[in-house]
């Protein structure tokens, strides 16, 4: 799972990974159809078991806002966009 801003190209995060300098970005993760010991980021299980990737910015400021994308690459990629604005 990646998340990056679109206007951007690098990444911010690859994984658990977070490659972007600001440190209010961070991964955390759900399924609540999992339990907590079969946790895995094997990418082959991520279609199969369904985690949630949430892109967490902490102390959000205007520099944050607009589109995320989050791209999950399997047999197929796929790939969402999220906008974020800031009032």
């Amino acid at each position: 799972v990646i998340w990056k801003k679109v206007n951007k190209s690098s990444p911010i995060t690859i994984g658990e990974y977070v490659y972007d300098p600001d440190n209010r970005y961070s991964i955390t993760r759900e399924d609540p159809y999992m339990d907590s010991q079969m946790a895995s980021i094997d990418s082959q299980r991520i279609g199969y078991e369904n985690p949630r990737w949430n892109l967490q910015i902490t102390n959000v400021d205007f520099q944050h806002a607009g589109t995320y994308e989050c791209q999950i690459s399997t047999k197929e990629d796929f790939a969402r966009n999220v906008t974020l604005n800031i009032i």
